[in-house]
């Protein structure tokens, strides 16, 4: 009977191990937004299992409330497993608002049932300022397409000089960088995972130009 106890109690921790989960950093795009611009909710997370990225995602408003939820659903693997959850909010009129992460995990396919280890929860603060009206012709510089995308950019630009397209993940770490010429250029993104990304673009008479897309 000890010995049966014991084993049950070791399988009870050993679940309560690989279901933990924790939230790295929440942050929000763009950082001062306003009410022109399309706003996103990034929370970076990781778990004590892999792999954690086949997921489920909810959003909700309530007033100046915004709550979003991520259920990951992971594998019995002892390897930590990192993943960024992508929200987005669209134009969100003036005023002052709080950004609610809540993160959870269970096994299976998905929509997976929760594991019964509560989720750790975060949130964050943030304003909305209203717009001043005045467009930026900087994000005029070029169009792209498919987004969300899959194996490749096409970006078709206004001039032909040669130019610097780089492509940044929401932490701020440019994941590729090339050097293109011609007014039809085509990127590959075929090493870059899933989540999303500014797509940025310099030239000798042009300033940066960015704009933000999905990678499937």
């Amino acid at each position: 009977m000890r010995t049966i106890l014991l084993t049950t109690l070791s399988l009870i921790v050993f679940n309560l191990s690989v279901q933990a989960q924790y939230i790295n950093n929440l942050s929000i795009y763009p950082a001062n937004p306003t009410s022109n611009d399309s706003v996103y909710f990034i929370g970076s997370c990781y778990f004590q299992s892999g792999s954690c990225n086949d997921k489920t995602l909810s959003f909700g408003i309530n007033n100046d409330n915004i709550t979003c939820n991520a259920i990951h659903c992971i594998g019995l693997a002892t390897y930590i497993c990192y993943d960024t959850d992508t929200f987005s909010a669209g134009k969100l009129a003036a005023g002052n608002y709080t950004f609610h992460y809540n993160l959870n995990s269970g096994y299976g396919i998905t929509p997976c049932t929760p594991s019964i280890v509560p989720g750790p929860t975060d949130s964050l603060n943030f304003t909305v300022t209203a717009a001043s009206g005045i467009s930026n012709t900087s994000y005029q510089e070029f169009i792209f397409g498919p987004n969300p995308c899959k194996n490749f950019l096409e970006i078709k630009y206004y001039s032909n000089e040669e130019k610097q397209v780089s492509i940044i993940d929401m932490a701020g770490k440019v994941c590729l960088q090339e050097v293109k010429a011609g007014n039809n250029i085509q990127i590959s993104t075929n090493d870059i995972a899933s989540g999303l990304y500014l797509l940025k673009s310099q030239s000798k008479t042009t300033n940066y130009a960015s704009k933000l897309f999905y990678k499937n």
